[in-house]
């Protein structure tokens, strides 16, 4: 069985796809998010009544083919009741073994994403790495804990897999939407650099951003996403200036 947390803000509202696409699931939490995605995700885990707990958030869906796997391998298998292991081997393609489900010594799962910007799917630039090698969203509960206010990691000791199939991201629909996202989380960034003594200077806020514009524009080849790669690419620079310059200020103080 699988409980399904879903963080959201008092401004989120959840599509009807994201419902649909978590209809397998049998417990479903909606967990309030505000400045501490690490600390919502961890409350999430310890209220999920299931030993799986899937992380998802407000802007997101799961594909139909990472939901047919969800939902008829992982709980057909039983996955991580003691049934499990007896299931995979008298069946081992109920789940490919390249997913690594056979193995209970996994404890999380890498999921990839895929951003939908504009009206279109991003390949390159800030979000190929999402796209590629994925993110851990699927985590056994009480084997690690999320750390970090924004840009949350799970930190375990525990083997990880992989599994098929995208999670759809839907972030900033309005350039509107996007300023008021990058403002906001910038903020809580700055924050908790500052609360770890981390300093930066004016060479930083002018240079830093520009940096982070070549880098994940050219380098990354955010380019070959057109117009929206470019948007994408400057909005996610601005948020690096925004970042030390509320850092800067903070320090200053």
């Amino acid at each position: 069985m699988i409980t399904t947390v879903i963080l959201s803000s008092s401004e989120d509202s959840f599509t009807k796809k994201l419902r649909d696409s978590l209809s397998f699931c049998d417990e479903i939490l909606t967990i309030p998010v505000d400045d501490d995605f690490s600390s919502a995700r961890n409350e999430g885990m310890k209220k999920a009544k299931n030993d799986w707990v899937l992380f998802i958030d407000s802007d997101e869906e799961l594909s139909n083919e990472l939901s047919v796997i969800l939902d008829r391998r992982l709980k057909a298998a039983g996955i991580g009741s003691p049934d499990s292991i007896a299931t995979l081997q008298n069946d081992k393609d109920v789940i490919p073994a390249k997913a690594g489900i056979h193995n209970d010594k996994i404890i999380a799962y890498y999921m990839k994403r895929r951003d939908f910007f504009w009206g279109k799917e991003l390949k390159y630039g800030e979000t190929h790495s999402a796209r590629t090698t994925g993110i851990i969203r699927l985590v056994k509960k009480g084997s690690g804990k999320w750390v970090g206010a924004v840009h949350e990691q799970f930190k375990s000791t525990g083997e990880t897999g992989h599994l098929n199939g995208f999670i759809n991201h839907y972030p900033h629909q309005s350039i509107a939407e996007f300023l008021k996202s990058i403002n906001k989380y910038s903020t809580i960034r700055a924050l908790e650099l500052h609360k770890q003594g981390t300093r930066t200077n004016v060479f930083q806020i002018v240079l830093y951003p520009f940096g982070k514009f070549w880098y994940t524009y050219g380098i990354k080849l955010g380019f070959l996403d057109g117009p929206a790669g470019f948007v994408y690419s400057f909005m996610m620079s601005f948020h690096s200036f925004l970042v030390r310059s509320k850092l800067f200020l903070k320090q200053s103080a």
